[in-house]
């Protein structure tokens, strides 16, 4: 199975590589699917004990084996439908937004430093906390800054403002500097994504091999920055001078990072045959929906269901595993049916994002289908919904606010500056 895995991810990486096709949600869930079932190259997982400090290596099941095969191979047929059956010109969509653009931007940059600056008041002294105990005191206003820090980058990026790019980068650098990489991965995706969309089909190994060899390392930044982040928050510059000289921290890096951390979860759901039927997937449902918890309660999510029974001895949350949750709901049926919906909105995601038109709906699809190409691997049902929804509601958020400036100004009768909506690359 191991020796079958490994053939399959070159067969993919072989078409998405040297066929003649565009950079797409495609192309980016299979990366994605290739970083989170690393531990399948490998052919190995790191069972965390204890507190995390301690990790034990556990052999990959061929039942795990035929999960990452299921899914890298529903991505790899989709890509291979999507190619046959795209037209030349997409249908570009009718959907507009009735205000400028770089009002929606600069509304989005306020949002996300308003946001960033209560945090910072609330938490007074949260540049020097570890990121645990930051995040049991996270309040809604780190959310609007991070997400309207991805937001304002795409945009600005978008309308070619590199001066205000520029101030979306110094949100995302500080929201890296709390210890969270979650924005810099989105809004770094999201641009690659946003650049190449502007491409002919190419055979993107051979003509835009450079750009994509960039992306490597800078990737790999993300996992080594997991290892160095609280010794540069306490400024403790000779252990991480220690540690960047110490080639098993990149090591490490790698094999007890959050896909190793995230396949043990499916490796141990499989191993214990642990099952918890599908009626919490209705609660997951649910919170897709705005305002469910007030009504309905939180919903349940898979941590609650599986982390005590399968890892009693670990005493810090862990993540959770959208394929061993479906598994566990369902069984192969069910994992099979979730494999073919997802497959299928990132085919229609991509129609999405090539039809669009204004900056402001293409940032937003940009925004809304790399979360779900990319992150998913990590979350639950519930998590991945609740990201869905939330993305929708900040940029809505924005929208309407940019709206009742532009409305306010008018009422003053105050001549409102030209803002084109440019969409061309400079590229």
């Amino acid at each position: 199975m191991h020796l079958a895995f490994i053939l399959l991810v070159l067969l993919g990486w072989g078409y998405f590589g040297f066929y003649k096709r565009p950079f797409d949600l495609l192309f980016l869930a299979y990366a994605s699917a290739t970083i989170y079932f690393m531990p399948g190259l490998v052919g190995y997982t790191n069972l965390p004990i204890g507190s995390g400090e301690t990790w034990v290596e556990t052999a990959v099941l061929p039942e795990a084996y035929g999960v990452f095969s299921l899914v890298m191979g529903g991505i790899l047929l989709a890509a291979w439908l999507v190619d046959r059956t795209q037209t030349e010109a997409e249908r570009p969509s009718a959907w507009v937004i009735g205000v400028p653009s770089l009002w929606v931007l600069w509304v989005a940059l306020l949002m996300g430093y308003l946001g960033f600056a209560m945090t910072l008041l609330q938490h007074g002294n949260a540049l020097n906390l570890p990121k645990e105990e930051f995040m049991s005191g996270l309040s809604r206003w780190y959310l609007l800054g991070s997400e309207t820090a991805i937001m304002s980058s795409l945009l600005a990026f978008l309308l070619r403002r590199w001066g205000l790019l520029l101030l979306a980068l110094v949100l995302i650098a500080v929201d890296m500097y709390l210890g969270f990489r979650n924005s810099a991965a989105i809004a770094g995706l999201g641009i690659f994504l946003l650049w190449f969309r502007q491409k002919d089909p190419s055979r993107l190994f051979l003509r835009h091999l450079k750009p994509l060899l960039i992306g490597v390392p800078c990737a790999y930044a993300l996992f080594l920055y997991k290892q160095i982040s609280v010794l540069i928050k306490v400024s403790n510059w000779d252990l991480l001078a220690d540690l960047l000289t110490n080639g098993d921290t990149y090591l490490f890096s790698l094999t007890r990072s959050e896909p190793f951390g995230t396949q043990t979860i499916l490796n141990e759901t499989l191993r214990a045959g642990f099952t918890v039927g599908p009626a919490h997937l209705f609660q997951a449902l649910g919170s897709a929906l705005p305002f469910y918890p007030v009504f309905f309660g939180q919903p349940t999510s898979f941590n609650d269901l599986f982390q005590q029974r399968l890892f009693p001895g670990t005493d810090y949350g862990m993540a959770n595993n959208i394929w061993a949750q479906m598994w566990s709901s369902g069984g192969w049926p069910l994992l099979g049916v979730f494999t073919i919906v997802y497959a299928f909105l990132l085919a229609w995601g991509t129609r999405q994002i090539k039809a669009q038109r204004s900056p402001v709906l293409l940032a937003c699809a940009a925004h809304f289908w790399v979360y779900w190409a990319f992150y998913i691997h990590r979350n639950d049902l519930v998590f991945q919904l609740y990201i869905q929804r939330r993305t929708l509601v900040y940029w809505g958020m924005a929208v309407l606010a940019a709206m009742l400036v532009q409305e306010g100004l008018k009422q003053l009768s105050i001549i409102l500056p030209v803002a084109t909506d440019r969409t061309e690359f400079p590229y």
